[in-house]
């Protein structure tokens, strides 16, 4: 297994996991056969995997997201799973019993020590939170770091995008197709518009 990699999940929290510690972000496992990964990823103390997850804290945060403990145990939990695929496929015995399976996978992802406790040791990130809206961030998010090129987004672009989804939600409700454009019933002709009507 190359790489674990943390993302913010499609929903945000439901009532069954409030207040649980569960875990609100989906994690990617990539099982390569070959290939080459970071050397960075690969850990074999407990203060490595502590680095390695901080770092994932810091590019959830770099979203504006607040990493729970639930997030960064999950996070944990990951790379564990990965290093101990990494680990364990060479000598892998398809053969053998399940339990005995589940004990190597179990002993292999221990090894470091208790998940739990592993968790705890992580800092937490602090997110891009509680900002105006068009306050100017300090920190460079993740694709600032790797090229991408930042831009201010000015009030009247945003009214602007703000009024076309608001008609576009508007022609949905009545059944307008995805092109915006309108049957009208009579003469079969198509009309066409452009912003609210």
């Amino acid at each position: 297994c190359s790489a674990s990699l943390p993302c913010p999940a499609e929903m945000g929290g439901s009532i069954h996991i409030h207040g649980t510690n569960s875990s609100i972000i989906d994690t990617v496992f990539v099982c390569r056969s070959s290939g080459a990964m970071p050397e960075s990823w690969l850990f074999d103390t407990p203060e490595g995997l502590v680095e390695i997850v901080g770092e994932d804290l810091v590019h959830l945060a770099s979203t504006g997201r607040a990493p729970t403990y639930g997030d960064t145990r999950c996070i944990v939990l990951g790379h564990l799973a990965r290093m101990a695929v990494r680990e364990l496929r060479d000598a892998w015995d398809r053969s053998s019993p399940t339990a005995e399976k589940l004990a190597n996978v179990r002993d292999r992802m221990t090894a470091c020590g208790d998940p739990d406790r592993l968790a705890r040791r992580v800092p937490p990130a602090d997110p891009v939170v509680d900002l105006p809206l068009f306050a100017r961030r300090t920190t460079r998010t993740h694709g600032e770091v790797h090229g991408a090129v930042p831009f201010e987004v000015g009030f009247d672009e945003v009214r602007n995008n703000l009024d076309a989804c608001v008609d576009a939600a508007l022609r949905r409700q009545r059944g307008v197709d995805r092109s915006g454009c309108d049957p009208e019933p009579r003469s079969g002709r198509t009309r066409c518009r452009r912003g609210p009507g």
